[in-house]
């Protein structure tokens, strides 16, 4: 068995000033890094909805998105892109796949010709109705299961992380670091 480090490095000074050896040396717990956690509980979570949503045809990550469409009511990709803070090439994509099998489609801006709208077919609405009945399900026991009182904090949190206050504060923060010290 190895020994292993929990390490909790506050600073990048706290980094520079360690020496080489003991920077080799140090093993981390990966479960202090927040980025980490965040990754391998959203894993956690989308296979729990993958399997609940599975027998409407869709994926948990195909049913957010045609969540988000139904709510903004026909957005631009770009609109919807930003409201599900995704890339726009990466949105486009599952858009690709979501308008193959038939469940959006893509048409012109009634203001603008040139832009492009979002909209649920027929069958994407079916689809959608049909995912969200088994969403509901999931989302009442997936509160069973980690107690109403962490869903409660654990929304409170994932909307300070979705913020725009958190956005800027994050590329402020980068914008320091960038400034040579």
């Amino acid at each position: 068995m190895h020994d292993v480090y929990y390490a909790s490095i506050s600073s990048p000074d706290q980094i520079q000033s360690r020496d080489q050896q003991a920077r080799r040396t140090m093993r981390i717990n990966p479960d202090i890094c927040n980025n980490g956690l965040l990754r391998k509980a959203s894993r956690r979570v989308t296979q729990f909805y993958d399997g609940r949503v599975a027998s409407s045809g869709l994926k948990s990550t195909q049913l957010v998105i045609l969540m988000h469409i139904d709510f903004l009511r026909e957005p631009a990709p770009k609109t919807l892109a930003a409201h599900m803070s995704m890339d726009l090439s990466a949105l486009g994509h599952s858009l690709k796949l979501l308008e193959r099998g038939g469940l959006i489609e893509m048409l012109a801006d009634l203001e603008d010709g040139r832009a492009r709208r979002v909209r649920l077919t027929g069958k994407g609405k079916e689809k959608f109705a049909q995912a969200m009945a088994l969403w509901h399900s999931a989302q009442i026991d997936l509160e069973k299961a980690a107690g109403k009182q962490n869903i409660h904090q654990l929304h409170a949190l994932l909307g300070v992380l979705v913020s725009d206050d958190f956005e800027r504060a994050l590329r402020e923060i980068e914008t320091d670091a960038a400034v040579p010290r």
